[in-house]
């Protein structure tokens, strides 16, 4: 594909983006990609996937991590670190990326569109200055290609334009079987299991909105009309039909005989089916089953380590990817030498009292942090000498 020189504004037009409001062209586009038809038969869309309940208990646990997170930009020389507030990318990453998204719901959506879609994607708004001004995101569907030009440099085709790494921040997915900087939808690669997880669930809609009782035949000693055939229909109907209409008796007149054609739930294994479905669903997502209420296989002695494993082995992942790919693409090659980007998982213990306090001793004591340093975590004013750092007797380095 040849590539195209990208248009850019003059002083006017550039002034007007600065000081005006932005005008954002209407997203139409929603989460209904299509990826082809499973092998169950089911046409697996975005869209459907997030009906299924166990998909958006995955999704929603590891985008709103993401977001909820504190995600800050550091600066590091000669061994002292400290947060880079002075920095445009900090402000937008930590607080807001532009005039009416918070930084957590950006940061949750692209996120969300790395493991639905693949990829999440953002435009870069700078400033008069060339400095980073906004952030967009742009939904998935308006992208139709991501590759390498002649040049090894990546393009991104949107809306039919052509742009580059210097106006579109990507966030790739996680790369199973792909190409090594698109990543790879999950809805895409599991289509049969979710394909199942989708007629099982239509299957059980389609079993309690007939009564949850089994498909039945009437079986008629004598000829009956038309009309007969459909008040007789619309009697049961209206009689049995629908979950709140269980267990009614029905009378049968002039030898009219029931007959079972169908199987019930407990036969078909309806239950247990759909129970290990949701299990399939967590593999997809390396989610422990007891983040999406699946508590079967969980025990009051292994429920700590599977949360443990979520931050470690489900989280992690995407923590680093959204370090590195912030740093490799919103920083030069020289401001990468000093800053950095680093999530604070430590936010996760907020609601940890005791365990919070036990480990700020140990930090304390340690000479890890200073009261001070304890006191502004928890948002408390310091004191007079409270920037001491202390130090046990019983660990001096022996001389």
């Amino acid at each position: 594909m040849k590539e195209h020189e990208i248009e850019r504004a003059g002083i006017f037009s550039r002034l007007r983006q600065v000081f005006a409001s932005r005008e954002l062209p209407p997203n139409q586009a929603t989460y209904t990609n299509i990826w082809g038809l499973s092998t169950s038969g089911n046409t697996v869309t975005v869209d459907e996937c997030l009906k299924i309940p166990a998909v958006l208990a995955c999704v929603r646990a590891i985008s709103e991590t993401c977001g909820m997170l504190p995600f800050k930009m550091f600066h590091e020389f000669n061994g002292t670190y400290r947060p880079a507030y002075e920095r445009d990318e900090m402000r937008l990453l930590a607080d807001a990326p532009n005039d009416y998204q918070t930084a957590d719901l950006f940061r949750q959506a692209l996120t969300a569109d790395s493991l639905l879609h693949g990829d999440g994607f953002a435009e870069k708004e700078n400033s008069l200055a060339g400095t980073l001004y906004a952030m967009h995101r742009i939904h998935p569907d308006r992208v139709s290609n991501v590759f390498l030009n002649s040049f090894g440099q990546i393009r991104y085709v949107i809306d039919g334009k052509e742009f580059g790494r210097d106006k579109i921040f990507h966030l790739p997915g996680p790369i199973v079987n792909g190409d090594g900087y698109r990543g790879d939808s999950l809805v895409s690669r599991a289509r049969d299991a979710l394909g199942l997880a989708i007629g099982q669930q239509e299957y059980a809609s389609a079993y309690y909105a007939n009564g949850a009782t089994p498909a039945t035949v009437l079986i008629h000693p004598k000829h009956l009309s038309v009309e007969a055939a459909k008040r007789l229909e619309d009697s049961f109907k209206n009689n049995f039909r629908g979950s709140k209409k269980r267990h009614k008796f029905a009378l049968l007149e002039e030898d009219m005989k029931l007959q079972k054609v169908g199987d019930d739930a407990e036969n078909s294994q309806l239950v247990e089916a759909r129970r290990e479905q949701v299990i399939e669903i967590c593999r997809i997502f390396r989610m422990p089953p007891h983040l999406v209420q699946s508590l079967e296989r969980a025990t009051f002695s292994n429920i700590e380590e599977q949360a443990r494993e979520f931050l470690e082995y489900t989280m992690m992942p995407h923590f680093v990817r959204w370090e590195k790919n912030t740093a490799h693409q919103l920083l030069t090659p020289a401001d990468r030498k000093f800053y950095y980007w680093k999530y604070n998982m430590d936010a996760l213990l907020r609601g940890k009292t005791i365990e919070r306090y036990q480990a700020y001793q140990l930090a304390i004591q340690n000479g890890i942090y200073s009261p001070n340093e304890v006191r502004a975590k928890e948002d408390a004013n310091p004191y007079d000498g409270g920037d001491v750092r202390l130090r046990q007797l019983n660990t001096e380095a022996i001389k």
